[in-house]
């Protein structure tokens, strides 16, 4: 059996024809490591009765492919919602640690700070900042008043843990009359309801 090579003139995987003494010419895609130094082996010269070209389907795809793959990746180095999971997490550190002071290397305004290491600490990705309406852009969007969501406002942030009376969100927060601890706030104090991604 005597290889001959052709390639796709979409750059796919090279084709291998093979000629057989009795039955005559087939087509290879060239997909395992013998086939792949076959190919490489070859002069490209076609010595056949009919030359294989892939057709503008086969490209249509691999480029389609290729193009779906550099978007996901894309996607993923982005970050991605964090699950319900992630988000629990974040909610039970913080509750354990109800009644702490405010962390060393935060400032005095901290409850930013406090939400960025509670973040960084659950495997989360912080904010990377100690401003609390920076939270405004972090993140992806998230139900309003959701449990687990980011509670953005003006000058304070925090995490949803429940309602209190009269409409009221319940979050527990950094720097909440100085201490880590839970407060309740009219939802039209937001100015975001972010969800914490991960990396």
């Amino acid at each position: 059996m005597e290889p001959v090579h052709a390639r796709c003139s979409c750059n796919a995987p090279p084709v291998l024809l093979r000629k057989h003494s009795r039955i005559g010419w087939s087509v290879h895609r060239a997909t395992s490591a013998n086939d792949l130094t076959e190919a490489r082996q070859g002069d490209g010269q076609y010595r056949g009765p009919a030359r294989p070209d892939c057709a503008r389907d086969d490209c249509f795809v691999i480029r389609l492919v290729f193009t779906l793959l550099i978007a996901v990746a894309a996607a993923s180095a982005a970050g991605s919602p964090a699950t319900a999971r992630d988000a629990q997490a974040v909610v039970n550190v913080m509750l354990s640690e109800l009644g702490m002071a405010r962390p060393s290397g935060c400032p005095g305004r901290w409850c930013a700070c406090y939400l960025d290491t509670v973040l960084a600490r659950t495997g989360l990705v912080p904010r990377g900042s100690n401003k609390a309406r920076d939270f405004a852009n972090y993140g992806a969007a998230a139900a309003p008043g959701a449990i687990g969501s980011i509670m953005v406002m003006n000058h304070h942030v925090g995490v949803v843990v429940g309602n209190c009376e009269n409409g009221q969100v319940q979050i527990v927060s950094g720097n909440y009359s100085n201490t880590v601890a839970l407060g309740c706030y009219s939802p039209n104090r937001a100015i975001a309801w972010r969800a914490p991604v991960t990396h």
